[in-house]
């Protein structure tokens, strides 16, 4: 089983200050003034929050709350930070549940599941029935070295304990997605990035996850409209266009439509996705080979008469010498004249052979199955 990739930590509210957000100006804030706040995570790189980071910052600098300065290592992603504020907390106000959670998803968010665990099971001990905790719970299962199918299944049922347990989450349910879809459950998968979206209004994560269920359902036309969806709302979402052109290629067979938007993706000025740009450019460059490379090669005409000609020529000057000429030899000939196709122009397409595949292109080819 493929390493599971996509990685969702928490989603919790925060009653911390109120703000008002607008392009030009910046966040105003009254830091002892209570407000809900919602924070969740949607990976390990973006927290999706109402509040900016600097404004986060200037809550731990100012609010009189510990737990809303704990909580604000969080909203500013500052890992470290909220990992040595909350051990600080704990040492004077030992098991406090807000330190504990806050230690334990920094340390998450850190990829250090085993000891985000520890502190998950110990919030579990004292503060029984947290959704997050099963969350981190399922995390530490599926990353420990050396997890087994066993494991997986395991992360799955921490994951939907996590999710049933409260209906406001959405990080387990964007995990427990995923798990379904490497575990090549898209049905299943498909079902729960739906209640995701609800939940989370509609998120690009929960779109996401949900074009690429409908994707290895066949169900290409809901896919496409998908990932549609979130370029509409992000048109640089590099993740949407790579898999808009796989619907394009390996659904809808329109291998020129798929080679312009890998184009753009390629193009597109950000350093933080090279992976999808490696991928999208390996794609990109077989499907070229198999779009326009017959295109690009002589046609049938008298010059290609002439070479086959020459092959004759050749074949004969053979029989009458073991030894091949010095310029060209008899292979050389008949492997260029291979390539040079003796079809009509209008014949290109229906008698192309098939380029060889590697088994990165075969992965892709076999999740549209």
């Amino acid at each position: 089983m493929k390493r599971f990739s996509m990685i969702y930590i928490f989603g919790l509210v925060v009653t911390t200050a109120a703000c008002q957000t607008t392009t030009s100006k910046k966040s105003s804030f009254d830091s002892n003034k209570k407000a809900s706040v919602n924070v969740h995570q949607t990976n390990g790189n973006d927290v999706l929050t109402e509040l900016d980071r600097d404004t986060w910052v200037q809550i731990r600098n100012e609010s009189k709350s510990e737990h809303k300065k704990l909580y604000a290592g969080l909203g500013a992603r500052e890992w470290d930070v909220a990992i040595a504020d909350a051990r600080a907390y704990l040492e004077n106000h030992p098991g406090d549940f807000v330190a504990l959670k806050v230690l334990s998803t920094a340390l998450a968010m850190k990829q250090n599941f085993a000891l985000a665990n520890y502190y998950a099971q110990m919030i579990e001990k004292r503060y029984p029935g947290q959704a997050s905790t099963y969350n981190i719970q399922g995390l530490a299962t599926l990353n420990k070295p050396g997890a087994s199918y066993q494991d997986f299944q395991l992360a799955a049922q921490h994951f939907e304990r996590s999710f049933e347990t409260d209906s406001s989450q959405v990080a387990s349910g964007l995990n427990l997605g995923h798990l379904h879809l490497e575990s090549g459950n898209a049905r299943s998968a498909k079902d729960v990035f739906r209640v995701v979206g609800s939940r989370c209004g509609g998120c690009n994560a929960a779109k996401y996850g949900y074009g690429l269920a409908a994707s290895r359902l066949k169900e290409f036309e809901v896919a496409k409209r998908a990932f549609k969806d979130i370029l509409d709302n992000d048109s640089d979402n590099l993740q949407a266009k790579y898999n808009m052109a796989l619907v394009e290629t390996f659904g809808f067979k329109e291998k020129r439509k798929a080679i312009a938007i890998l184009a753009e993706v390629l193009e597109t000025k950000d350093e933080k996705n090279l992976e999808i740009k490696r991928q999208a450019n390996f794609l990109k460059r077989r499907l070229e080979a198999q779009v326009y490379a017959k295109s690009e090669k002589r046609p049938a005409s008298e010059e290609a008469k002439e070479l086959v000609a020459e092959e004759t020529a050749n074949k004969d000057a053979d029989s009458e010498s073991k030894e091949p000429s010095s310029e060209e030899s008899p292979e050389e000939t008949s492997t260029e004249l291979a390539d040079e196709p003796l079809n009509s122009p209008n014949e290109v397409e229906t008698d192309e052979k098939p380029l060889p595949v590697s088994d990165e292109l075969e992965d892709l080819e076999s999740n549209f199955e």
